[in-house]
């Protein structure tokens, strides 16, 4: 009876064994699907499983898991790239760690605007990679790059998205852009009267 185990991501194969011999046996597999998980259990959970018997008894099996969400931890979460120059980048690292006992698979979205003025502005930011997996217990190195394309300050937040979990984290990052300027010390000259060919 698989009541028990609906919409949590188990899976029992054989659900049914038909003349079973005596002295015969039969190997159950239990697999866990994660894109199957449809309930909100977590932490430490028994399913309790009867097995029921042609002649109407059963035998109670309790499955039990530890369920836990895949998670990244960031060595930061905000950036302040301060002011660079138009035309120039600098470049910045966020380090990704997966400290659990599983992979963690991670996607990083386009950045969203905090204010409506940034218009085109997400495009003077940039993570690399943007993707990736992590194995268990390891860590990866993430490059944010600013590149300013205005005199103007810039403000974003990457989202980021972890497989099987409905968690988003962010990445903040924040930058002005200025334009190299030139400036003229004195600004104008007065040049004394001077006789032709002198």
């Amino acid at each position: 009876d698989l009541n028990k185990i609906k919409r949590t991501g188990f899976k029992i194969e054989p659900s049914l064994v038909k003349q079973l011999m005596p002295d015969d046996a039969v190997d159950i597999i239990c697999s866990f699907l994660p894109n199957m998980k449809k309930s909100t259990d977590m932490g430490q959970i028994d399913y309790p499983i009867p097995v029921i018997f042609e002649d109407g008894h059963q035998i109670l099996i309790i499955l039990r898991v530890e369920v836990k969400l895949p998670t990244l931890n960031m060595s930061h979460t905000s950036f302040d790239f301060g002011h660079v120059i138009i035309g120039q980048t600098k470049i910045m690292t966020v380090q990704f760690q997966n400290m659990s006992k599983a992979a963690c698979e991670f996607h990083i979205n386009s950045p969203t605007k905090e204010n409506e003025e940034e218009n085109d502005e997400t495009t003077s930011f940039l993570m690399i990679p943007d993707s990736g997996v992590l194995p268990p217990s390891s860590f990866m190195n993430i490059a944010i790059q600013f590149t300013p394309i205005n005199e103007k300050s810039i403000k974003l937040k990457f989202p980021v998205h972890i497989s099987y979990n409905h968690i988003i984290q962010y990445v903040s990052v924040s930058g002005v852009g200025d334009l190299m300027n030139l400036i003229f010390e004195p600004k104008t000259l007065t040049m004394p009267t001077v006789q032709p060919f002198a």
